[in-house]
C-alpha cells in the first residue's frame, strides 16, 4: 500500500500542469532544457512549465525548438502555427566547415543548402534554434517562404544574463539564412519582423555579405 502511495505521488509530481495560456496554442510545455558546453558535456536543467511563444510582441525560443510562423510583416508579433522539438540540428553538415572559417563573427553565414525539415512553405516562416551536433556552437536557421525579403531583430543573453542585441542578416524572398554563435546560448529572442517592399532589395550590412541566400 505504501509503495502504491509513493508511486502515485511521484506520478502526480511528474504530471503536466494545466495550460494557463489563452489560447492554449500560444504556449508550449517545456520539461527540460539541454545545452552542450565547450567540453562536450551536455547539461540538462529541469523546467517543467508552460512557456509562451510570444511575450510583449517578442518570440522567445529555447535550444532544440522549431516553429512555423505567419506574419503580416508590419513589425508586429508573428503567429505561431506549428511547433516541434528536434534532438539534432536539421542542417547540412557543410555548416561545420563554414563556421570554422568564420569563427568569432556574430553572423556566421549560411549553408549552401538546408535540410527539408527547415524549409518554409509559401507564405510562412520556419525558424530553428539549437546547437550543432557534437559542438557547443549555437545556430539560428530562418527560412522565408514569402515573396519579399524579411528583416528582423535578435537578442541573446550576455554574461550577466541580460538580453543584448546581436547582428542578424535579412533573409531574401523564398530564401534561407543561418546565423551562428561560437558559444552555447540558452535562448534567443526575435522581434521586429518586417518585409521589404516588393521589387526592392533589403539593406544588407557589410558583415552580412554572402550570408543571405
Amino acid at each position: 500500500m505504501l509503495g502504491w502511495i509513493i508511486a502515485a505521488t511521484a506520478a502526480a509530481a511528474n504530471a503536466t500542469p494545466p495550460n494557463p495560456c489563452t489560447p492554449a496554442s500560444s504556449c508550449r510545455f517545456v520539461q527540460e532544457v539541454s545545452l552542450r558546453d565547450d567540453g562536450g558535456v551536455v547539461h540538462t536543467n529541469s523546467l517543467a512549465q508552460w512557456v509562451p511563444f510570444i511575450s510583449g510582441g517578442k518570440l522567445r525560443l529555447l535550444p532544440g525548438e522549431m516553429v512555423t510562423l505567419k506574419t503580416e510583416g508590419s513589425p508586429s508579433a508573428p503567429v505561431v502555427t506549428a511547433y516541434e522539438r528536434l534532438p539534432h540540428a536539421p542542417v547540412d553538415t557543410q555548416l561545420d566547415d563554414l563556421i570554422q572559417k568564420r569563427a568569432g563573427d556574430d553572423a556566421l553565414g549560411s549553408a549552401e543548402k538546408q535540410h527539408e525539415a527547415v524549409e518554409a512553405k509559401a507564405d510562412e516562416i520556419r525558424v530553428y534554434f539549437g546547437q550543432l551536433d557534437n559542438s557547443p556552437q549555437s545556430l539560428l536557421s530562418v527560412s522565408n517562404g514569402y515573396d519579399r525579403a524579411l528583416s528582423y531583430k535578435a537578442a541573446i543573453p550576455d554574461r550577466s544574463g541580460r538580453l543584448t542585441p546581436t547582428t542578424v542578416c535579412p533573409v531574401l524572398a523564398h530564401g534561407g539564412a543561418i546565423e551562428g554563435w561560437p558559444n552555447p546560448e540558452v535562448t534567443i529572442e526575435l522581434s521586429g519582423f518586417v518585409f521589404t517592399p516588393r521589387g526592392q532589395r533589403p539593406v544588407i550590412l557589410a558583415e552580412c555579405n554572402n550570408s543571405a541566400t
